[in-house]
């Protein structure tokens, strides 16, 4: 598997994570603590679904992010569609 397939599979699955946080916390936002050695491919796979549409991302407190599906980000999910 290629560095590109790694990523967007990583991006997929973030993506699902976020929806399952959605239904299971009635639509709340995720908060993602933000780690001193931190990956940067996490944060850039985040800034890519928000770029899509498909998440909302944001700096949440200096020690913490926060990520929120969006509608077009569950209908994404939900029609198994690839990046």
């Amino acid at each position: 598997m290629d560095v590109g397939d790694k990523r967007k599979e990583l991006r997929l699955a973030l993506l699902k994570d976020l929806y399952e946080h959605h239904f299971t916390h009635k639509g709340e936002p995720k908060v993602i603590p933000r780690e001193p050695n931190e990956d940067s491919e996490h944060v850039l796979a985040y800034e890519y679904l928000k770029d899509k549409g498909l998440a909302e991302f944001k700096v949440y407190h200096k020690s913490a992010y926060q990520a929120k599906i969006t509608a077009s980000g569950i209908d994404f999910v939900e029609s198994n569609n690839e990046f």
